[in-house]
């Protein structure tokens, strides 16, 4: 596919994109390993002390029977995940 387009990309990509600087992670977050039956482990996490800053959804995620009766009768269906897809592609520096 890239060598279709090569005329949008300045160089050719050698790889994935360089990392961002950005972390992701809940550092706080008690982590307990378990004892099973069998004699493996299992990893247990406390989520307690993160509950008081996470924010809560005003909407719900509505149920399945809801959902289908929303889309009853529909042809044409799509998504597009334009939150999480913008950094996915490199651009031509002018064209961002």
């Amino acid at each position: 596919m890239l060598d279709k387009f090569k005329d949008l990309f300045q160089e050719m990509p050698k790889g994935l994109p360089p990392l961002r600087g950005i972390k992701h992670q809940i550092d706080f977050v008690l982590v307990i390993l378990v004892p099973k039956k069998d004699g493996t482990w299992c990893m247990c996490m406390d989520y307690h002390p993160i509950n008081s800053i996470m924010i809560s959804y005003r909407h719900p995620i509505p149920c399945l029977d809801a959902l289908l009766d929303e889309l009853h009768g529909a042809c044409v269906f799509s998504k597009i995940d334009l939150q999480s897809g913008y950094y996915q592609i490199c651009m031509k520096e002018g064209d961002k």
